[in-house]
């Protein structure tokens, strides 16, 4: 009995702890765009509180939130789940990826954005 009363104890305090959602919380995992560049609209099930491109610390948290970083601009409203990705034409001959991070509160949801190279 008293093993019994310790595995319900323990069963109950590991379901208690939160995992990341299965997913991308509705946000796709990759965006492509052309090398002429363009915009794209995105949508996830889960609400965003902050948004940042890459590891370069620039994160933002504003109640419209938009990040830059070379030639990919993201944007949207905090609290919104859609997000407007705006890609600069291509002209390097060579294709460029960057990770856009969205923060959902506790996780991060993580979109890979390609642009292909002009041939």
């Amino acid at each position: 009995m008293k093993k019994l009363l310790i595995f319900i104890c323990l069963w109950a305090l590991v379901s208690c702890v939160e995992s990341p959602p299965k997913g991308n919380f509705g946000y796709p995992e990759h965006v492509t765009f052309g090398p002429e560049g363009g915009e794209k609209l995105v949508e996830g099930v889960q609400r965003f509180y902050g948004l940042q491109i890459g590891n370069t610390g620039e994160a933002t948290w504003d109640s419209i939130a938009v990040v830059t970083n070379q030639w990919l601009t993201v944007k949207g409203q905090r609290y919104s789940r859609e997000l407007q990705f705006v890609a600069e034409p291509n002209t390097t001959g060579k294709e460029r990826t960057k990770i856009v991070w969205v923060s959902t509160g506790q996780f991060d949801a993580g979109i890979k954005v390609k642009q292909t190279a002009d041939l």
